[in-house]
């Protein structure tokens, strides 16, 4: 957020800025209010000492010139309503961000409704994620699932060299954590971690890195592995709303796995009371 933009916007439109000019105006000793880089927003230009308009514990977004007491006393409501208007803001975009996870989800259950393919559910899941994750940026995206190859994931879908469809990836100490702890991991620095120190796995090109668990509250299946070569990073925002897509993924695909196996019980069935047909028909006849 833009601090200086916003303290400009607060001192020359609305009920605040209005109040401001007022106490300027009525004050004998002439005060100037000024951005964080010194320009000038309202009143005179004095050559006094500035005192800073702070927010957030300490955030200095601005300045007040002019004699101590009167300076003070404008910084301090000054900052008060920056800091207002702030939460204001803030809440506003919480509740845009609910609405936003809300509408994924309803989104995301429509298209999975009806699909039993998991290399399908992994190629949605990689279209969602490259939708969810900022553009312009040289991003690779993986699904990643667990297989039978100890220390690798299969790849079921990918975006970018490092993640080849039907190849297998070799587990990092950092992907490592994120399956067996089953929570998101950020790292913007992967170079420097200590988890990539143990093991790099296949990260050893990789600057940044975000992987979240595809899992349910039984089952771990894998990962969403989203990785930058570039120095990038990643928020806790796009780690959230990429966990709340893995984690609508791993429910289909824990559906699907209950539908292979519900089909498998049903063959293995079909197969034994075919078998013991058979058996019996295979039995002599008895005559009287």
């Amino acid at each position: 957020m833009s601090y200086e933009i916003k303290l400009k916007r607060l001192c020359q439109k609305g009920t605040p800025a209005k109040l401001i000019q007022r106490f300027i105006d009525e004050n004998r000793q002439s005060l100037c209010i000024l951005d964080y880089n010194g320009e000038k927003l309202l009143g005179d230009n004095p050559e006094t000492n500035r005192y800073p308009i702070e927010i957030e514990a300490g955030k200095i977004v601005g300045w007040v010139c002019g004699k101590e007491n009167e300076a003070l006393f404008l910084a301090a409501f000054i900052g008060y309503m920056a800091q207002k208007e702030l939460e204001s803001k803030l809440l506003a975009q919480e509740t845009l961000n609910k609405y936003k996870e809300l509408t994924l989800l309803y989104e995301l259950g429509e298209k999975i409704a009806d699909c039993i393919d998991i290399d399908q559910l992994a190629q949605l899941t990689l279209t969602e994620a490259q939708f969810l994750m900022p553009s312009g940026k040289e991003l690779q995206l993986g699904v990643l699932l667990v297989g039978e190859a100890v220390g690798h994931l299969s790849i079921c879908a990918g975006q970018g060299d490092l993640f080849k469809v039907g190849a297998l990836f070799s587990i990092d100490c950092i992907t490592q954590q994120v399956l067996g702890s089953g929570n998101s991991e950020i790292v913007n620095d992967v170079q420097q971690d200590f988890r990539f120190q143990l093991s790099a796995g296949a990260l050893n090109q990789v600057q940044a890195m975000l992987c979240t668990p595809i899992k349910t509250r039984d089952n771990i299946f894998g990962v969403l592995s989203v990785v930058s070569q570039m120095p990038i990073n990643f928020s806790a925002a796009e780690a959230k709303v990429l966990n709340l897509l893995a984690s609508q993924v791993a429910i289909a695909i824990g559906r699907v796995h209950l539908i292979h196996e519900r089909v498998a019980q049903e063959r293995h069935q079909e197969s034994l009371e075919l078998s013991k047909s058979i058996q019996m028909s295979m039995l002599p006849t008895a005559f009287p």
